[in-house]
């Protein structure tokens, strides 16, 4: 995912903010990267399993479709 800068991010940018909008935005930011994080390890996971199917796949095809 690639981020463009639109007004918005041209306008926050611009203008000074208070402590607590940063805090408030830098918590929305750790919120996100945790998610990004949580479906990094999910696709990890399924990656893991995928590669354990295809490798019995393997297996059972080369065991029964060996040409004599």
């Amino acid at each position: 995912m690639i981020n463009k800068m639109d007004e918005w991010d041209e306008e926050w940018d611009r203008i000074p903010h208070t402590n607590s909008e940063y805090q408030k935005e830098i918590r929305e930011l750790r919120e996100r990267i945790q998610g990004y994080l949580k479906d990094i390890e999910i696709r990890d996971q399924l990656i893991a399993e995928l590669k354990e199917e295809l490798a019995l796949v393997d297996k059972y095809w080369l065991k029964y479709n060996v040409k004599e």
